[in-house]
């Protein structure tokens, strides 16, 4: 995952995907301008580390993609609405099991640190 200087959008997932907690985030991939959106699908390990697990390409290449809105909608599929060419507005449903696939697979983990109040979520230094 790469920091792209732009807005980013996540939820938590209601079900469990390869059996775990989901944490899916849907942002730019490219850092140096806002396009090649892309969907993250971190899954939580039993030490509270996420790792991501599934890497989906939105509009392929270099499209513009730019501010986001993500949802989970009651078939467990995923509504984004996005920011698409010449400020339009997009509103894609994301197939779950198409984000989950397989050729989406990444297997890359990061580390967990605590807030000021000492609950564990993942620095954003460590994701971007």
């Amino acid at each position: 995952v790469k920091r792209s200087g732009c807005q980013l959008t996540a939820i938590k997932y209601s079900q469990p995907i390869d059996g775990r907690e989901a944490i899916i985030v849907a942002t730019p991939a490219n850092t140096g301008n806002r396009n090649d959106g892309h969907v993250y699908v971190f899954l939580m390990n039993d030490d509270k580390t996420l790792e991501l697990v599934y890497n989906y390409d939105i509009n392929e290449g270099n499209e513009y993609y730019a501010y986001s809105c993500l949802a989970e909608l009651s078939n467990g599929d995923l509504g984004l609405l996005w920011e698409s060419g010449n400020a339009a507005v997009t509103y894609s449903v994301l197939d779950m099991d198409k984000v989950i696939a397989r050729e989406n697979n990444v297997n890359l983990t990061f580390k967990a640190v605590a807030d000021a109040q000492g609950l564990p979520y993942t620095d954003p230094e460590t994701l971007f």
